[in-house]
This record gives structure tokens, sequence and C-alpha cells, in this order.
């Protein structure tokens, strides 16, 4: 098994088969894997409260990492 180099995207916007936002990524992202002897890994970055699981697009996986995001404007000397 040959030991590709990894290609790590880290986005919130990336299109579902529902869904369309984001389809600019997708592009980019199938160019560079044309173009490109890289394995690429994407993730999806959501809030915690989201519903969203790990899925597949066009052949691409999606892995899903929820994050708790906190207002900016609440408590502003902490961030």
């Amino acid at each position: 098994m040959e030991n590709k180099n990894k290609y790590l995207v880290i986005t919130s916007l990336f299109p579902t088969k529902d869904n369309h936002v984001g389809s600019y990524i997708y592009d980019q992202v199938k160019q560079i894997e044309n173009h490109t002897n890289l394995d690429i890994i994407i993730i999806k970055v959501v809030p915690i409260f989201s519903t969203e699981i790990d899925y597949e697009y066009n052949g691409l996986k999606i892995f899903i990492f929820k994050i708790i995001d906190f207002p900016f404007f609440i408590f502003p000397s902490f961030f």
C-alpha cells in the first residue's frame, strides 16, 4: 500500500445531496484531487446542536466535527 501525502480541508461550507451551499469548495477539492496524488480529508465544522453526521458526497468522505461556538460579544475579554 502506498503511503500518500494528505491534504486537509477544514470548512463550515460543503454541499450535501439536499443543499448546494459550498459547491465552490467542492469544485476546488475535485481539481486538487484531479491534478495531484494527495489523499484528501474533508472536515466540516458545525455547531454542537447540529444533527449532521458523517456523509459521502460524490465519492468524497466528509467528517463532521462539532464545536461549541460562543457569540464573540459574550465575555469579550476571554476571547
